[in-house]
């Protein structure tokens, strides 16, 4: 829990509106990121910034962070609007 919890706090530092739905699993961390502050940012945009904080917030542990998709509202409510 402790690496969630590290993560999320790194990611808050970028989005404080984020949405965080990440599962643990073997010590590896991967989820969605759902945040306001994604509006008229590029997708490589978003991973550069949310990538940065991680580093720099977690330093070696940020190794043990797999896969984040990152979206804003609009984007994720159209996502699951197809499932």
């Amino acid at each position: 829990m402790a690496l969630q919890a590290a993560l999320e706090y790194a990611i808050h530092g970028f989005a404080p509106t984020a949405v965080i739905d990440v599962q643990d699993v073997d010590g590896h961390v991967s989820g969605t990121v759902i945040a306001s502050e994604f509006a008229n940012v590029s997708a490589a945009d978003r991973q550069r910034h949310v990538w940065k904080r991680i580093r720099d917030e977690m330093g070696p542990n940020s190794a043990k962070i797999g896969e984040l998709l990152l979206y804003t509202p609009e984007e994720a409510e159209a996502a699951t609007a197809h499932d």
